[in-house]
């Protein structure tokens, strides 16, 4: 007698399919994995030091600024000699940095640290150096990744100390200036 052989066709996946398929997915995660850690960790590192240093020449532009002799105002842009001057500073318990800018329609050339005179403050608030100006109650973030900030007041310098911390990297500078 003929035996007669009917091929039904053949529906969903074998065993032995299902399991090449899974290991070759296995293989291309391992290798997305070991590129990822040869090119995109670096990457990923270069990112961070480079936020880290646009923070550090925000915070050093900022200090630069005020630390140079005189407040950036409407009158001394116009050329008034000893308008926002810069007379003095102090530095309360070595976390604060305060200066005085000669202020008024008559300058007096003294550190009154009240009004007329203007006063600029800066501290470090919730990971970040914050600028203050007195005279106009305005708080500006001058730099942020900031972990630590501290002044040593000597009798003709200031000596700025301000750490950064962003990831796994973690910066220092130190900023200079002479007392007026």
């Amino acid at each position: 007698m003929f035996a007669r052989t009917c091929r039904l066709g053949r529906r969903g996946i074998t065993m032995v399919e299902l399991c090449t398929a899974s290991a070759l997915t296995v293989l291309l995660g391992t290798l997305m994995i070991s590129v990822w850690s040869c090119f995109g960790r670096p990457a990923s590192d270069v990112i961070a030091r480079a936020r880290l240093i646009g923070e550090i020449e925000a915070a050093a532009a900022a200090l630069g600024n005020d630390l140079g002799g005189s407040l950036d105002t409407p009158a001394s842009r116009l050329g008034a000699r000893d308008a926002g001057k810069f007379v003095g500073c102090l530095a309360p318990e070595g976390v604060e940095l305060l200066l005085c800018f000669d202020g008024g329609s008559t300058p007096n050339g003294v550190a009154d640290w009240t009004s007329p005179d203007t006063v600029i403050g800066y501290a470090l608030q919730s990971g970040s150096l914050v600028r203050t100006d007195s005279s106009s109650g305005v708080a500006t973030v001058v730099a942020k990744n900031v972990v630590g900030f501290s002044v040593l007041d000597s009798t003709d310098r200031i000596h700025l100390e301000i750490d950064y911390e962003h990831r796994s990297h973690a910066r220092s500078i130190v900023i200079e200036a002479y007392k007026p």
